[in-house]
């Protein structure tokens, strides 16, 4: 239902004046996920932008078909973004998802207060119980991130609540999802996730900046009660419409990891228009 309605307000924008609007990740990450391929391929319709007003700058609605792909599993699905103001973007997503039965997916768990472990606890856990097989579903939700610049000062908010619907023939009613890092109950949860960044830009040129600074992430499941936090450094480098980020978060909660503990870092090369 979600996929029709985004082809309706694809067929309905065609109407008026439409931008391409693409954006694809390539992102290689510790701890977790590993590698990931984000694509994101659609329109955008530039409403209520006026000349000479930054509040009204990129204001507009975009659809999007999005795929994301690792070794472990498969999400498919769409998202729509809606821009009323410069410093607001409301976002609804949703897609199917397809678990592979590898790379610590789907693993079932009996109790949601269960100490997971690493990867290569996860992995000897099934090596021992073979409590691990194929999985599928869906998910939708909702996030709204705020924006802000101010002279050198970037400020970037985001918020996501999503509910995921899960089902794999394994034995328990709990699994720990990949890429979320946290435990979640098969046939029905929901996720909160939210990232706060505080960054100083140095402009290079018109269309090339290097950004700095602090990125702190926390995500809950919720049904299980599980929770991280995690924060750090964020660099990134931005060369049009292509940029280079790299992320590197100690870990202050979680079920495994600690500050002591090597930190979570990804790499993330960008690509937009």
């Amino acid at each position: 239902m979600f996929v029709s309605a985004t082809l309706l307000t694809l067929s309905v924008i065609q109407a008026v004046e439409v931008e391409p609007s693409t954006n694809n990740t390539l992102a290689v990450t510790g701890a977790r996920a590993g590698l990931q391929a984000d694509l994101r391929y659609g329109a955008r319709v530039p409403l209520f932008e006026r000349d000479g007003q930054a509040l009204f700058e990129g204001t507009g609605l975009k659809a999007q078909a999005t795929l994301s792909l690792t070794p472990a599993y498969l999400r498919t699905g769409a998202r729509i973004t809606f821009t009323p103001l410069a410093i607001v973007d409301v976002q609804l997503h949703a897609g199917d998802d397809r678990y592979f039965g590898n790379h610590q997916t789907v693993v079932g768990y009996s109790s949601p207060d269960i100490n997971y472990g690493n990867n290569k606890d996860i992995a000897a856990y099934v090596e021992t119980n073979g409590n691990q097989n194929v999985g599928s579903g869906y998910h939708y939700g909702i996030q709204t991130v705020l924006k802000a610049k101010v002279g050198p000062i970037v400020v970037l908010g985001s918020a996501d609540w999503t509910h995921w619907n899960i089902q794999s023939d394994v034995d328990g009613e709990w699994f720990f999802e990949r890429e979320k890092e946290v435990m979640l109950a098969l046939g029905g949860d929901e996720t909160l996730d939210t990232n706060l960044l505080l960054l100083y830009q140095h402009d290079v040129s018109p269309d090339r900046f290097l950004r700095a600074g602090s990125i702190t992430t926390y995500r809950q499941g919720i049904k299980a009660q599980d929770q991280l936090l995690r924060s750090g450094l964020f660099v990134s480098l931005g060369l049009g419409k292509a940029s280079h980020n790299l992320i590197v978060q100690p870990y202050f909660i979680d079920r495994h990891y600690g500050p002591t503990n090597a930190p979570y870092t990804a790499y993330a090369f960008r690509y937009q228009y």
